[in-house]
């Protein structure tokens, strides 16, 4: 839930959170992080698409897509 928290005040310290507690790895992998970002009710879809259209996240949002 805090991992939630962070990601929908500030996505990369979400991601930054998860990865130190060991719920998402390191280096990051693409497709947990799009499970996560689809599975978890608790994201903001505001934040996810702010996220995604990152310019440095478009590899994740060509994966999200798929």
């Amino acid at each position: 839930k805090q991992g939630s928290e962070l990601f929908n005040q500030n996505p990369s310290l979400g991601i930054n959170f998860l990865q130190e507690n060991g719920l998402l790895s390191k280096p990051l992998d693409i497709n947990e992080i799009v499970k996560y970002l689809k599975d978890n009710p608790l994201l903001e879809k505001k934040v996810i698409g702010e996220y995604l259209s990152n310019r440095k996240n478009l590899h994740i949002l060509e994966q999200y897509v798929k």
